[in-house]
């Protein structure tokens, strides 16, 4: 019958190193995950005041007799707003 070796612990300090580094993996793997959520959520903020913002002056634009130059500057901001909204729902990935 053929002997079969022991497997040996290895020595409680490999042990704890070995946990400890698992813990720092799993940590950092956790940290990355919440980086990418708050990233998440910044970015749905942004593009909620955008849409905001934007309709407000949509409305604005149409419910009120506003002088020329007013008007004017209003239509430029609703159509860079309108290329932030659109740059914000697709962004490009470079």
């Amino acid at each position: 019958m053929p002997k079969f070796k022991k497997k040996h612990k290895l020595p409680h300090h490999v042990q704890n190193v070995d946990m400890h580094m698992k813990n720092i993996i799993e940590a950092a793997k956790a940290r990355q995950a919440s980086f990418a959520f708050r990233h998440e959520l910044l970015l749905h903020h942004q593009r909620i005041n955008y849409k905001n913002e934007y309709d407000r002056i949509r409305g604005m634009l149409e419910h009120s007799n506003l002088p020329h130059s007013s008007t004017t500057r209003l239509q430029a901001r609703r159509d860079r707003l309108h290329d932030l909204i659109n740059q914000n729902l697709y962004p490009t990935r470079q």
